[in-house]
This record gives C-alpha cells, sequence and structure tokens, in this order.
C-alpha cells in the first residue's frame, strides 16, 4: 500500500484523517478512492486514530438517540396528559368558617378615614399643614407641631445623643 502513494501523499493523509471523508482526500490528492480507503483503516487501526468517517458515524448515533429520548419523553407526556385529572373538591365547613373569621378580622383592623373638611387647617411651614379639631388652641397645636419637627431633625443629626438622653435619666 505505501509504494502506491509518494511521501506528500502519505503525508496529506494522515494529516486529513481526522477533518476530511476518504473520497474528499482521494479527490484532494487525485487517486482512486478504494486505496485511500483502505490507507486510511490501515492507519487509523495502527495508531488508534478516529477518523472522520468514525465521527460523523457517532454525531448521527447521538442524534438519533436524542431524538428517541425526546420521543419517549413526549409519549410519557401524553400518558400523563390521559390520565385523569383530580376532580375538585367542594369547600368544606371548616374552611369555610375559617375563611370567614379572616375576612372579620380584616374588616376590625380597618382605619378609619378623618373627615379634614370639618377641621381647621394650621400652616406651620411652606410644605407642613398640621389639622386641629374645632375648639382647640391654635397656638398650642402649633407649638406641638414644632417642637415634634425640632425633636425629628435632633434625632436625625444626633440618633445617639438623643438615644443616650432617653435611656439614661439622671438620679435624684
Amino acid at each position: 500500500m505505501d509504494n502506491d502513494f509518494s511521501f506528500m501523499e502519505i503525508l496529506v493523509i494522515q494529516m486529513n484523517v481526522t477533518k476530511m471523508a476518504a473520497e474528499d482526500i482521494a479527490q484532494l490528492i487525485r487517486k482512486p478512492i478504494a486505496p485511500v480507503a483502505e490507507y486510511i483503516e490501515l492507519f487509523a487501526r495502527k495508531h488508534n486514530v478516529i477518523t472522520f468517517k468514525e465521527k460523523v458515524l457517532a454525531k448521527e448515533q447521538k442524534k438519533n438517540e436524542k431524538a428517541k429520548a425526546r420521543q419517549q419523553q413526549l409519549q410519557l407526556k401524553n400518558i400523563k396528559s390521559r390520565q385523569e385529572k383530580p376532580v375538585r373538591i367542594s369547600v368544606s365547613k371548616a374552611n369555610e368558617t375559617f375563611q370567614r373569621k379572616i375576612r372579620e378580622e380584616k374588616e376590625k383592623y380597618q382605619t378609619k378615614s378623618v373627615d379634614y373638611s370639618k377641621m381647621i387647617a394650621i400652616r406651620i411651614d411652606d410644605k407642613t399643614v398640621v389639622y386641629a379639631k374645632p375648639g382647640e388652641d391654635i397656638e398650642e397645636v402649633r407649638k406641638k407641631a414644632l417642637q415634634r419637627m425640632w425633636d425629628r431633625k435632633m434625632i436625625l443629626q444626633n440618633p445617639k445623643n438623643y438615644v443616650e438622653v432617653k435611656k439614661f435619666k439622671p438620679l435624684k
């Protein structure tokens, strides 16, 4: 076999065994397909090389296995979908009473909405408006609101100092 091919042809065959089919290699070196295919087989067996043809066959085999696996999965899905679907059971009495209790609790904790039309609006600054009930002292309400705003500002600026003052009371 080695006598039929020149040194360069043998190199071309060996370099392309894993990349090209025997027909393509034969066409490349302008030789008949049968001796090229025979040489490729001998070379592959001798050097434990996986040829291009074997790679293609392995890919096709994997592709077929995947297709079979997909078909089996589809068949399983069809079988599962054909099985009886669960029947919806009516709600029991205990569940109904439980749901009613939850609704009642939600209703208990609803907040009252305040009717601001009956209250007096007191402007503290450009952004702040405080509402007071009719008959309350307006100056007293304004002082309380300003004090709360001042306390909030002091807490935000020095939170540690505020906590320490509230935490430790002086001994008498």
